[in-house]
């Protein structure tokens, strides 16, 4: 996934969007996943980290956009390890593994590097994997629940109200996330709609990013279109393009790639 590292959120939609239009004419136009990235399943995951960082470079935006995967590695589990392109490792030679992929693409996202069950490689590899420059993110691992988050594991808690199941809920996975000291990144689901309420509570929890998804379709477009509308309204008294980081303008993280 891209990460805009603009100065504003306005920035941030501005880079995604062009990052976004300028990979799928790289990509010849590819079939779009249910989040509006793009479904690539004839290259490795090495090469479409190399694709996006040319496409980031060729647009001007080197150090302006960064880059993050997904790993999804409960999907990866299997028999205590992971299969992974064709290959079984250990939990401990699938860590070395992403590790060498974060420092030589520069990632600074991983999301749900191990299964939410391998608690111990979660707690060995987020302290090396920060010392990298990197975040892990939580996902699976906390799956929005108060009473799963926990300091030591990930350096930040992905929270989705539809798997909360209530506001209130959704408020207190944050509020325990802040309590262990863990960022926050308020994320959309696969299957979406047009509501956009979950851009209202980034902003109201303070999270640090937020995933909407790609900047195609409806479901998308609408949540994007939120965002410029709550960072225009007069009424709060806010300048229409304030410099971040004030607490309550989340950073958009955009999937632009996936292998599914």
């Amino acid at each position: 996934m891209a990460i805009p590292l603009g100065e504003t959120l306005t920035d941030d939609i501005r880079m995604a969007m062009q990052v976004h239009s300028a990979l799928a004419r790289t990509l010849d136009n590819p079939r779009l996943s249910a989040s509006s990235g793009f479904m690539v399943t004839d290259r490795s995951t090495r090469d479409q980290l190399t694709t996006l960082a040319s496409v980031i470079q060729a647009c001007g935006l080197d150090g302006q956009v960064a880059s993050g995967v997904d790993v999804a590695a409960e999907h990866l589990s299997i028999d205590g390890g992971y299969r992974f392109e064709g290959a079984t490792h250990t939990s401990a030679d699938f860590g070395e593994l992403l590790l060498s992929i974060v420092d030589d693409h520069g990632l600074a996202y991983v999301e749900d590097p191990f299964d939410p069950a391998d608690t111990t490689a979660w707690r060995t590899f987020t302290p090396r994997l920060g010392t990298a420059g990197a975040s892990t993110v939580g996902d699976d691992l906390f799956a929005s629940d108060a009473q799963r988050i926990q300091p030591g594991l990930a350096h930040a808690a992905l929270l989705k109200p539809s798997q909360a199941g209530t506001v209130s809920a959704t408020l207190d996975a944050a509020s325990e996330a802040a309590f262990a000291g863990l960022r926050t990144v308020v994320s959309h689901r696969s299957g979406e709609t047009e509501d956009t309420a979950i851009c209202d509570l980034a902003i109201a929890v303070g999270a640090d990013h937020i995933k909407i998804g790609g900047p195609r379709r409806g479901d998308r477009i609408t949540k994007y279109n939120r965002f410029l509308r709550l960072l225009g309204v007069a009424s709060t008294g806010r300048p229409p393009t304030p410099a971040r980081p004030p607490k309550g303008e989340p950073a958009c993280l955009v999937p632009v790639s996936s292998s599914s």
